[in-house]
């Protein structure tokens, strides 16, 4: 018997220790195979992760094995939407695991995930009467949230992820009370975020112009800043004054590494406010910049105050770019312009 069948065995019997015993095995097992093999693989991977009979602690385990795939350099594949299913089908049973901890809001005294004592065990099972399903999915929470995480950053699993509303729904509800009760999942969240922003309308107060663009994989306004500086000013962008960033500051901003053991320092060529006036620092992120009339809207105002960053990117495996899709109008521009309030003062 090969390691990977070994592995599936254990998945398929529901029995989370051997499939711990045999999980790395069958991941090198399965890494040394030829590209389409690897394919193929992450096919049943997502068929074990899915499957009904495979109890979540168990199903964690093939998700491990396909996130580790995706950190290797492979593909997601099918593996990646079964990850996400998974961890929304659990988010009732995480939700009543939660419930029957001490304390007057239950989530006081929870463990960390993965980590369930058999003492909190059985008096959870016992209490919820669920044949030990929200221990399993709290022991499964953290290998499976592990794989979830990486698999987000793969923009094919995102793309997936904004055709299907309801798991994106589930998932963004349930991280956001999970980083409440435990801490850890504020990066799955921002990588959730990604799936919010189709399209920015962004205004140049000083020259008057207006430009829709698309924003894909960016997770900050400083990455924001660098790729509109990159896109937009001098005769190689959209004609916008100023001084471009080098190419090699807007590589590291989409998918480059900086050079080894090297900072590689940015200086802001605006200070972008949102419509209401509010400076876009940059923690914020283009999900978070509010609406005006449908559209978010981000407004290049002169530097006041010279700002200085280092290029890199939060999530080093998601490649992020900027599209300018079209210039406004003049007229549309300036009426945009018109509606937006005036920077506030710091």
């Amino acid at each position: 018997m090969s390691d990977f069948s070994a592995f599936v065995a254990a998945v398929r019997a529901g029995d989370p220790d051997e499939c711990n015993a045999t999980v790395r095995a069958a991941f090198r097992e399965t890494a040394e195979l030829p590209a389409e093999e690897i394919a193929a693989r992450t096919a049943e991977l997502a068929e074990l992760i899915g499957s009904d009979p495979v109890p979540v602690d168990c199903a964690a385990y093939p998700a491990l094995v396909g996130g580790a795939l995706v950190e290797s350099g492979h593909g997601a594949g099918p593996a990646g939407p079964a990850a996400l299913r998974r961890l929304a089908g659990a988010a009732p049973d995480l939700r009543s695991f939660l419930r029957a901890l001490p304390g007057p809001d239950g989530a006081g005294g929870a463990p960390e995930p993965g980590r369930v004592d058999d003492g909190q065990a059985a008096r959870i099972t016992r209490e919820l009467g669920d044949g030990g399903a929200a221990v399993r999915a709290w022991r499964a929470l953290d290998l499976l949230g592990r794989a979830v995480l990486t698999f987000l950053n793969v923009e094919e699993v995102r793309d997936g992820l904004r055709a299907d509303p309801e798991v994106s729904a589930v998932l963004r509800a349930l991280c956001t009370e999970l980083d409440e009760a435990v801490g850890g999942y504020r990066p799955a969240l921002l990588l959730l975020d990604l799936n919010e922003v189709d399209t920015l309308l962004v205004l140049d107060r000083e020259s008057g112009r207006g430009f829709r663009i698309r924003p894909t994989g960016v997770t900050d306004t400083d990455q924001l800043h660098a790729l509109l500086a990159g896109a937009l000013i001098g005769p190689q962008g959209r004609g916008l004054p100023g001084t471009p960033p080098a190419p090699e500051v807007v590589a590291v901003f989409r998918d480059q590494d900086p050079p080894e053991g090297e900072e590689v320092p940015v200086r802001g060529a605006w200070t972008l406010h949102d419509a209401d006036g509010y400076w876009l620092t940059g923690s914020r992120h283009p999900a978070s910049v509010p609406d005006l009339d449908g559209e978010r809207v981000v407004v290049l105002d002169p530097v006041t105050m010279q700002t200085q960053w280092y290029a890199g990117r939060a999530f080093p495996m998601v490649r992020a770019g900027l599209e300018v899709l079209a210039e406004l109008p003049a007229d549309e521009a300036r009426s945009w312009l018109d509606r937006v309030t005036p920077a506030r003062v710091i």
